[in-house]
């Protein structure tokens, strides 16, 4: 998710991957610029960066390829500017330098947008706040992918029971070779001591 403000009129505009319902007897531009607040120009650049120019502004969505009706569902998206995109794996059929311009498109895009993806290097460009979803829980993470994978540090509570274990080790090893100089009552009361506290950290 790239996460922004919204007001009380949320518009929400949304991006599937099944794109037979396009109206391919429109054109690039017809369609991209179809109500958008936009002026013209703008409209422009947004297709420009999806690589339609000049020439494909007249072209029928009919002659485009796969991949290049995908980039123009897109950029109609973009050109709405509703307060929050729903895109489902926006990068599946794009080519490197549409992903690339995709990125930044999202990076300025003054809305929410929450987002489907299995493509890490896209998520940790792009996403801000993350909803990660392992073995049927979902995780609510605020911040990148990266930092997602940092090593977790570990609980108090569960550093406290390495220590004990780790104490434990030592004086099962001070017990069985026991110096003349220990007090081996005393170590085997402290033996049973730290059980009962780990007994207790398990329950």
């Amino acid at each position: 998710m790239r996460e922004k403000g919204w007001d009380d009129k949320m518009d929400v505009a949304y991006f599937h991957q099944n794109l037979d319902s396009l109206p391919l007897k429109k054109t690039v531009y017809e369609y991209a610029g179809e109500d958008s607040p936009l002026e013209e120009s703008q409209v422009r650049i947004i297709l420009g960066r999806m690589n339609f120019f000049e020439e494909d502004m007249n072209k029928k969505i009919q002659v485009l390829s796969g991949g290049e009706r995908v980039k123009l569902a897109i950029a109609r998206l973009l050109t709405r500017m509703a307060h929050l995109l729903v895109l489902d794996e926006p990068t599946n059929h794009l080519d490197l330098g549409a992903i690339e311009a995709l990125e930044t498109l999202m990076v300025e895009y003054p809305g929410t947008i929450l987002f489907v993806s299995h493509d890490r290097t896209f998520v940790n460009r792009i996403a801000d706040r993350l909803w990660i979803i392992d073995q049927g829980q979902l995780t609510d993470f605020d911040g990148t992918l990266k930092e997602w994978q940092q090593p977790k540090p570990k609980k108090a509570e569960e550093y406290d029971a390495m220590v004990l274990e780790s104490r434990l080790t030592e004086i099962v090893s001070r017990l069985s070779l026991p110096s003349p100089h220990e007090d081996k009552a005393e170590l085997e009361q402290e033996y049973q001591e730290i059980l009962r506290k780990l007994n207790e950290r398990r329950k």
